[in-house]
């Protein structure tokens, strides 16, 4: 019989919180990069939303807990009402952003739930380019032929770095909650989802990083080798790529560890997404919790 992940299932339970307006969270929020050294952040209020102040945080790892709130120095405070921040940047970091709220009494209102109130996905501001003459052999677009590497690729954080990671060890207190939370949904048969196709990359592209995203995908994604396929878009992620590629890739890959069964890094990597793919992002979660089954 199918068994829930309780963990995810308490996340996913918090979620309900934006709707409860006794607790003063903002929701969806999303930052972007507005000009060479500006960053945008945005969210929304609920129509009850009550608080002081809104406190802006940001730091250079993820802010999913509320201890490390301890050690980041807040960049200020704005009115209740404020819906967007923009942050001026001094240099090129990544960079996370959390919006929390003060209360009345001056304490700050620390629960933190990722994509919610903090952001999950890394956002820096372009380096400038020096502008080359277009006539140069250096300024023209190198192609590279199937399977051939840049002569030296840019380094690149790993994107996926944490999905490898074994979860613990469960009690059976919490082995015999997430069974009670399961309830009616271990009744339903689990459906297996067909895999999904970016239409980007539905045809062969001239070159650049479509074109070696292309290539994993028609030698090993297509065939149904989900396994050697996962290692190829890992490599291929290891490398500094554009952003739309990269979350394609990621995608894809989010889909390989999905296929071979690897649900809780599945579930890791399409959260990581989720900002450039909701819907899509939240159809394989749920699939995800659905195929779980709990290590005993």
């Amino acid at each position: 019989m199918r068994k829930i992940f309780p963990v995810v299932f308490l996340l996913l339970a918090s979620l309900s919180l934006n709707a409860q307006t006794s607790r003063p969270i903002v929701t969806d929020i999303s930052a972007k990069v507005v000009s060479t050294n500006k960053v945008k952040v945005s969210w929304k209020l609920s129509k009850d939303f009550k608080a002081s102040s809104l406190v802006v945080y940001k730091s250079t790892r993820p802010i999913a807990a509320r201890n490390q709130l301890y050690t980041i120095e807040p960049l200020g405070e704005l009115p209740p009402k404020a819906i967007s921040f923009t942050d001026t940047l001094k240099n090129y970091h990544d960079y996370y952003y959390a919006i929390l709220a003060k209360t009345e009494d001056g304490s700050v209102y620390d629960i933190i739930l990722p994509s919610i109130n903090a952001t999950v996905n890394p956002v820096k501001a372009p380096r400038p380019v020096k502008k080359i003459e277009t006539d140069t052999e250096s300024a023209k677009e190198k192609l590279y032929p199937a399977g051939v590497m840049r002569e030296l690729p840019l380094p690149y954080l790993d994107m996926v770095q944490d999905i490898y990671r074994k979860p613990n060890k469960l009690s059976r207190r919490v082995l015999k909650a997430g069974n009670d939370l399961a309830g009616e949904y271990r009744a339903k048969p689990p459906k297996v989802l067909d895999p999904y196709y970016f239409e980007e990359d539905m045809v062969s592209p001239a070159g650049g990083d479509e074109y070696f995203l292309f290539e994993i995908l028609k030698t090993s994604f297509i065939k149904k080798e989900y396994k050697t396929c996962a290692g190829e878009l890992k490599k291929f992620l290891g490398v500094n790529r554009n952003q739309k590629v990269s979350d394609r890739a990621a995608f894809y890959l989010a889909e390989c560890l999905y296929y071979t069964k690897n649900y809780r890094q599945a579930i890791s990597l399409f959260l990581y997404v989720n900002d450039t793919y909701p819907s899509l992002s939240k159809k394989w979660i749920e699939s995800c919790l659905e195929l779980y089954e709990i290590p005993e």
